[in-house]
């Protein structure tokens, strides 16, 4: 059984998740609070991040990558890469999605919106705006996505419609 260390509204680990119960997999959810200081979650992933996943045989992921190319080398899912020939192309756009787009958009909006609400300060709406702004740019090139591939809302699904829905999601 794996143990998933995660945080619900933290995009990969949402990504996780959802891939867990698309498999045939036994998991259980730990939630790590990410704010709080905790020695037994350090032990596992020094670097205090989620998600994490620890396998039956002690094995630790602490990178959704990782996670990824692991239960992808598990149990080989139709829906990771439904067309052979279109893997790296699926790739490109969750890179797309979960670099540039989360840099850019996504982690602004948690600590703005979320984090800044924990400790009582104030929104920057400097930073609100810039957000405003690189999401327009990528809605953009969502919508050239959605209307030229069939890369994201296509035929078969796919792990960039999972990268696409989970950071979208935070919003």
């Amino acid at each position: 059984m794996y143990k998933l260390y995660h945080y619900s509204i933290d995009p990969f680990s949402r990504m996780v998740r959802f891939i867990l119960n698309e498999l045939p997999a036994d998991y259980i959810l730990i939630e790590q609070n990410f704010w709080n200081y905790d020695e037994k979650f350090l032990r596992i992933n020094n670097m205090g991040t989620v998600p994490v996943l620890l396998t039956d045989d002690v094995l630790i992921l602490n990178h959704y990558q990782l996670i990824i190319d692991y239960l992808y080398s598990q149990y080989e899912p139709d829906f990771f890469y439904p067309q052979e020939n279109d893997t790296l192309t699926i790739r490109k756009v969750c890179i797309w999605f979960n670099e540039k787009f989360y840099n850019e958009c996504t982690k602004h909006i948690i600590n703005e919106k979320l984090i800044k609400s924990f400790v009582n300060q104030e929104l920057n709406t400097s930073v609100l705006s810039g957000v405003r702004y690189n999401l327009s740019v990528h809605l953009e090139y969502l919508t050239h996505l959605l209307e030229h591939t069939s890369y994201l809302a296509g035929d078969k699904f796919s792990l960039a419609d999972i990268s696409a829905a989970m950071q979208i999601s935070i919003l």
